[in-house]
């Protein structure tokens, strides 16, 4: 499930990401604590490095707050 990060996996807070998640009386919540593998963490990594330059990005033509 894609939703806003809190700093949960190592995503910086509030970039959109996906994450295992359940649905608790209707609301989604990203399950914590999982354990993952090097190549998992390394996957990871990647794609929050390109989030991150994705929202730079956006900032930088004024699309989103600074």
């Amino acid at each position: 499930m894609a939703l806003p990060s809190r700093g949960e996996y190592a995503v910086p807070a509030g970039l959109v990401s996906s994450f295992p998640a359940v649905s608790v009386d209707g609301a989604w919540r990203v399950v914590e604590g999982l354990e993952s593998s090097d190549a998992v963490r390394s996957g990871l990594a990647a794609s929050v490095a390109e989030l991150a330059a994705e929202r730079d990005a956006v900032r930088a033509l004024r699309l989103l707050p600074q």
